[in-house]
């Protein structure tokens, strides 16, 4: 699942069974252009910062595509480099 703030998501863990459940509502399963469905659980409101640095992505800076490289680290330098761009702003 991808993070959408605006998503209406439960995320509980049950210490006894070591089982996590996950609950979902409103603007959790969104058609994506290829007609296929995405599933998106809110993190919770976190700064531009706490997203970077927590979980690895900024919003917005997914427009870097694999399609447009030919080598792993030509893209990941991409992206990072998008990431700190926006990151700075």
């Amino acid at each position: 699942a991808n993070h959408l703030e605006e998503a209406e998501s439960n995320i509980e863990f049950n210490p006894v069974t070591g089982e996590f459940t996950l609950g979902i509502g409103r603007n959790c399963q969104i058609e994506e252009g290829d007609g296929q469905t995405q599933l998106y659980i809110s993190y919770g409101p976190k700064s531009d910062r706490e997203l970077l640095l927590n979980y690895g992505f900024l919003p917005g800076a997914e427009g870097v595509k694999v399609e447009d490289f030919d080598d792993e680290d030509t893209l990941r330098d991409t992206q990072r480099k998008r990431m700190a761009e926006i990151f700075v702003q």
